[in-house]
C-alpha cells in the first residue's frame, strides 16, 4: 500500500531566486517496507513578498497558514 504512516523526516529549503519554499517529508509506507517521499512547494510571488525570517516562515508552513501545492515524489 502507498498509504503514508509515521514520519520519519523533513527538511525546508528556500529558494532565494524564485521566492520558493519548499518542504520535504519522508513517511514509512502502511506496511512498513519503504519510505514515501512527499513535497509541499510554496510560492511567494513577488520579491517584496519573499519571507523575510526563514524560521518564521519555515512554522508558518508547518502550521499551514500559508498555502502549498503537495508533490508525491517516488
Amino acid at each position: 500500500s502507498n498509504e503514508a504512516k509515521m514520519l520519519v523526516g523533513s527538511a525546508t529549503r528556500f529558494i532565494a531566486g524564485r521566492n520558493v519554499a519548499q518542504t520535504v517529508y519522508w513517511r514509512t509506507s502502511a506496511d512498513g517496507g519503504r519510505l514515501i517521499k512527499t513535497a509541499k512547494t510554496i510560492n511567494f510571488g513577488p520579491a517584496s513578498s519573499a519571507p523575510v525570517n526563514s524560521a518564521e516562515t519555515a512554522n508558518r508552513i508547518a502550521k499551514h497558514e500559508i498555502p502549498a501545492k503537495w508533490t508525491l515524489l517516488h
